[in-house]
């Protein structure tokens, strides 16, 4: 059990270093680790055998170990393949858009011809209809009122044989 609380002590010095251990004394020879994490943008880049392209070191701290993030500077052409990007990609859109318009086109197309076809065919037959009663009016105001009954048609006339 002794050694489970020496190993904690060891862990939690490991975890949180400015505190002191059980015994309250910190040996000498032992000094506080320093965390440092820097930053380095630089414009120019090595490029290796393998197509990576990697940041010249600079040599100053060569010998002390440190998380370092490398930021390269953004190429002037990013900026002109995104304007071509753009470009190909509102191409693009426009045509699918018009293609989707034209299939929506010759689905609907048919049923509204249909339908407009069928309003003026309607329209057609209630002029014809307005225009026959007009008709059989006028005939009617000029002749008077037919006299009932009508004479039989001689079924011994001309029109038969």
């Amino acid at each position: 059990m002794a050694d489970n609380q020496d190993l904690v002590r060891r862990a939690n010095s490991l975890i949180k270093p400015t505190l002191d251990l059980a015994s309250g004394d910190r040996p000498e020879g032992r000094r506080r680790m320093r965390q440092r994490r820097s930053f380095v943008a630089l414009a120019a880049v090595t490029d290796t055998a393998n197509g990576q392209r990697l940041a010249r070191p600079d040599g100053d701290d060569d010998d002390v170990p440190v998380l370092t993030d490398v930021v390269l500077a953004a190429p002037a052409a990013a900026e002109e393949g995104e304007e071509r990007i753009a470009a190909r990609l509102r191409a693009a859109l426009a045509a699918e858009l018009a293609d989707a318009v034209d299939r929506q086109i010759a689905n609907q197309l048919p049923a509204l011809v249909e339908a407009a076809l069928g309003k003026a065919a309607d329209q057609v037959r209630q002029g014809m209809a307005a225009t026959i009663e007009m008709a059989l009016l006028d005939f009617q105001a000029q002749r008077g009122q037919l006299r009932l009954p009508l004479p039989e048609p001689d079924s011994d006339g001309p029109g038969h044989a």
